[in-house]
């Protein structure tokens, strides 16, 4: 899609930050993605090439040093399920989700 506007690097970074947490939210943790920025004249056109690396899963989850709660219940706040992508959303959120229960160090 076309935007008009001035060319801004910074712009360019935060469009590539957006990519990264798009690919990471996709399963994809190592995507690079990478802008190819070609002049015409006075216009600059930005294209962007995204090599995606390895879609990468959930594995089995494994509770550690833990001897009050029960897995299952430390697991519930995590909403990350084996054979399902890897998603940085889904790490974020079980991160968040266990810090509220004031349980863990």
């Amino acid at each position: 899609s076309a935007v008009a506007g001035p060319y801004h690097p910074a712009l360019v970074r935060e469009d590539e930050g957006r990519l990264l947490r798009l690919m990471r939210d996709a399963g994809y943790p190592y995507a690079e993605p990478k802008p190819e920025v070609i002049r015409q004249g006075t216009e600059e056109h930005i294209s962007w090439t995204v090599a995606l690396g390895p879609k990468v899963l959930v594995g089995p989850v494994f509770i550690r040093g833990n001897f009050i709660t029960r897995p299952n219940t430390i697991k519930h706040w995590i909403p990350l399920v084996p054979g399902q992508p890897l998603t940085l959303t889904g790490f974020e959120r079980g991160q968040r989700n266990l810090a509220l229960l004031q349980l863990f160090n």
